[in-house]
């Protein structure tokens, strides 16, 4: 050690000899060194900082009233919170010290207002802060409800016992939303499993899903939305860590009650600010879905059975979420851009693509496919006018994709597809629901009236060849889908290949001729040709033979905006086994160009 650090050393040694008062904590805190003794655990430091009066002469310091940005509690509260958010064992029980119990020699004459007899004392005022006082100063009041954070951490038991004993827990901490800090009380609380209480069901009973779906009301201002759809996607992060069952906040963020209520926000399609209520809405929806499709919990036979509520809502109400396709808001304003003016996709539309190919490709699921509707589904539906043709009732997923073809949902989003030639992250979107298409197995009526409708009413070779001549117009540049369209011809020629019987009556006549053969030899040829040297390490299970072609497409330019969509699990095949679905409304209230 060099003879600064030794002068500055014997400094702190020197005010801890000294007979202590209130005023010894503030010397220490100007002393430079100080954070370098409390983490190398200067013994002497220690215990002069755990004794019961400097605890809560810290705790005073960061729950000071100081106008905001003065810079001596600036850093007098990022010194007193380091001590307290310290992982020393020796600070962390001292927080909940007896003050009676302690020695009083280090208390002066003026401290007898600390010795009193509650060691609930120190986190209370802290408590009371972040709920009450501290709306002011985000500075402080971030640093406060990180040292609760660290105590429901660090002193589990003692911290819980006196948060079950405030009033108003959710409302409280959602009254202060914005900050991150004090949203992680509420999800470190989220994410406590073992204790006497059950604290999800605990924290349920506080209504805490309901508070945060409330603040996606469409009368609500953008802001409030985007706090409330990141606080429940934050929750379904806590939620999916766990190892054991989910308790009643994961039951009820995927009810029926609560998805419909959120729907039905999100799609309030009249009210000002429900643009913002819908593309925030659809965020917590796709995590619910990557959630679903990820559980550690779920076997591959269940796959997908919770979220049957979100499926239905969503379902149920395709003709909104076509107005939201058909008429983008604002009306019609066309912006100029690099290839002229044009109306943009807009995130809205772009979101409304991502909940439909989501929905689509989850009817597959094992836990969807699988399932025959109970009666009270069924009459659901049928009063929504979804039941146009009950031979499909196979299975909730084989409804749903007749939905699709009813409300003509797929052909909406193949004309947004080729109507917007350069939105990448559109193309990925349609790109999956499509390949949904062109993976389902030909083994039900409803499937092949699937194909039927995706290569004779939305005649999609033709669409193919159309864009395939307007690329070879467009010049020495390719239009930005050329790539996703490769890929799902490729898709085509292997189907036919593997089901030429089926197929191959239904839709010859739409692939067997000289202008799409033309377009194989040379697009698809070529590609396929410099695809054979592409790295296996893009292969996944799923479709290794796509995933190679599209990597390969990406990695040498050819597609140029970055992708951002929804990946789901291998296990999206379908599956033969059948689970009783009797209880589903009864056993749960479930860059855009």
């Amino acid at each position: 050690m060099d003879a600064v650090s030794c002068l500055k050393h014997s400094r702190i040694e020197q005010l801890l000899r000294e007979k202590r008062t209130k005023d010894t904590l503030s010397k220490i805190l100007e002393e430079d060194d100080f954070l370098y003794e409390l983490t190398r655990r200067n013994r002497a430091l220690i215990g002069f900082l755990s004794t019961g009066s400097v605890i809560s002469q810290l705790v005073d310091i960061v729950v000071s009233q100081v106008p905001y940005g003065n810079p001596v509690d600036i850093k007098n509260t990022k010194l007193a919170s380091e001590v307290l958010l310290s992982d020393n064992r020796v600070i962390q029980e001292s927080i909940f010290e007896d003050l009676l119990s302690l020695d009083d020699d280090c208390l002066s004459s003026d401290d007898e207002d600390y010795a009193e007899h509650d060691e609930d004392r120190n986190v209370r005022r802290l408590w009371e802060f972040v709920v009450e006082k501290g709306y002011g100063n985000q500075h402080k009041l971030s640093y406060a409800a990180q040292i609760i954070c660290k105590l429901l951490r660090t002193k589990k038991i003692k911290t819980l016992k006196f948060m079950l004993k405030q009033k108003d827990v959710v409302n409280n901490i959602l009254a202060n939303v914005e900050n991150d800090q004090v949203v992680n009380i509420l999800l470190e609380l989220s994410s406590i499993e073992h204790y006497s209480v059950d604290i999800p069901t605990w924290l349920d009973s506080q209504n805490l899903v309901e508070s945060l779906v409330e603040m996606l009301h469409p009368k609500n201002q953008e802001e409030v939305h985007e706090q409330g759809a990141q606080v429940l996607v934050d929750m379904l992060d806590v939620i999916s860590t766990r190892r054991t069952t989910e308790g009643h906040i994961g039951t009820s963020l995927k009810s029926y009650k609560i998805i419909e209520k959120l729907v039905s926000y999100m799609l309030d399609l009249h009210e000002e600010n429900s643009s913002s209520s819908f593309k925030n809405g659809v965020n917590f929806l796709i995590k619910l879905i990557h959630v679903s499709c990820n559980s550690k919990l779920s076997n591959n036979d269940s796959l997908g059975s919770d979220l049957c509520p979100l499926a239905l809502s969503i379902t149920k109400r395709l003709d909104s979420i076509l107005e939201i396709l058909n008429y983008p808001r604002p009306d019609d304003v066309s912006v100029r851009t690099t290839h002229g003016q044009h109306i943009p996709l807009g995130f809205e539309r772009l979101r409304a693509c991502e909940i439909l190919s989501a929905v689509f490709e989850c009817s597959t699921l094992p836990g969807l496919e699988e399932q025959i509707p109970s009666t009270a589904l069924l009459n659901l539906l049928n009063e929504e006018g979804l039941l146009k043709d009950r031979q499909w009732l196979g299975s909730f997923g084989k409804l749903i994709r007749d939905a699709y073809i009813q409300k003509g949902v797929l052909a909406c989003c193949v004309d947004l597809f080729f109507r917007y030639p350069w939105n990448n992250i559109l193309h990925t979107v349609v790109y999956n629901m499509i390949d949904g298409i062109l993976t389902l197995p030909l083994d039900s009526n409803v499937n092949m009236k699937v194909f039927e409708h995706f290569f004779i009413t939305i005649n999609f070779p033709q669409r193919v060849l159309a864009a395939y001549n307007s690329n070879k117009e467009a010049g020495p540049v390719r239009l930005g889908y050329m790539g996703h369209l490769i890929a799902m011809v490729k898709t085509i020629i292997e189907l036919v290949d593997s089901n030429n019987e089926q197929l191959g009556p239904l839709i010859k006549e739409y692939i067997d001729n000289r202008e799409w053969n033309a377009f194989v030899a040379t697009e698809v040829g070529i590609t396929l040709e410099a695809n054979n040297t592409v790295s296996t390490e893009y292969i996944d299970s799923r479709n290794p033979s796509i995933n190679n072609l599209v990597a390969f497409l990406y990695e040498n330019s050819l597609e140029t905006t970055e992708i951002s969509t929804v990946h789901y699990p291998a296990s999206f095949s379908p599956s033969n086994s059948v689970t009783d679905f009797s209880t589903l409304l009864e056993s749960v209230e479930v860059h855009a160009e």
